[in-house]
């Protein structure tokens, strides 16, 4: 949800374990951070006068996340490689500002649930599918379990502010959804400028590592199949 990067090509002289205990902590980190945004996400929900099945719904996705960050942070370690403690960006925790509260709610749940979440999906399944490693997948298997529901908080809470003000929230997300896949590319890469077969190892990919080149098939694809045509369906298109 929080975008963050697939692990860079690991230099030769790097160890494995390195590599791997590495982009853990990226993970434990991105996780944690994802919290935080679905914990302002209610928050903001709240404040518009959500339903509370949905509002209930934010908090769990709160508490999954920190599951998340938990169990990446025990990947980390189980994985005898050397890396620095995680760090949270206390200023990635906070919304990006808005006009009003309703603005910044549809703004968030375009960018972390709708388009964040759905992408998620596929990329943890091809992460989960390449790792046999159990304490990885154990970490891999709740993800997987959370994420789809996830997903579908983000497409019930756009649904929801649609049935308020259809004419603005499709207005608004029409203008910003271009400037989200453009961060999202930028993050996960495109199959156009990273077109070689994944360059890390047997061994790391064994924890459930994936190189850019994977991540920007499969995020090309999850946009063109899932999210696109989603928005589409919702009067949301991009030119």
């Amino acid at each position: 949800m929080s975008y963050e990067p697939p692990a860079p090509e690991p230099r030769p002289e790097v160890r494995a374990a390195d590599v791997v205990a590495a982009e853990w902590r990226r993970r434990t980190q991105a996780e944690y951070t994802s919290a935080g945004l679905a914990h302002q996400v209610t928050l903001r929900l709240i404040q518009v006068g959500g339903p509370p099945d949905l509002i209930r719904d934010g908090l769990r996705i709160v508490d999954d996340e920190l599951a998340h960050s938990e169990l990446s942070a025990e990947v980390m370690a189980a994985s005898g490689g050397v890396s620095a403690p995680p760090v949270i960006d206390g200023a990635a925790l906070v919304l990006p500002g808005g006009p009003d509260v309703h603005s910044e709610l549809v703004s968030a749940v375009v960018r972390f649930f709708c388009v964040g979440e759905s992408v998620a999906v596929p990329l943890f399944r091809m992460l989960r599918e390449r790792c046999s490693v159990p304490k990885g997948r154990r970490a891999l298997d709740r993800v997987m379990r959370d994420e789809p529901r996830h997903r579908q908080f983000g497409w019930d809470v756009f649904d929801w502010l649609l049935l308020g003000d259809e004419a603005s929230v499709v207005q608004q997300a029409t203008a910003e959804l271009p400037a989200v896949l453009a961060t999202v590319a930028v993050a996960y890469g495109t199959p156009a400028e990273r077109p070689a077969p994944s360059v890390l190892s047997a061994e790391v990919t064994a924890w459930g590592l994936a190189d850019r080149a994977d991540y920007a098939r499969a995020l090309a694809t999850c946009l063109e199949r899932d999210v696109l045509p989603r928005f589409a369906a919702r009067g949301v298109t991009v030119v």
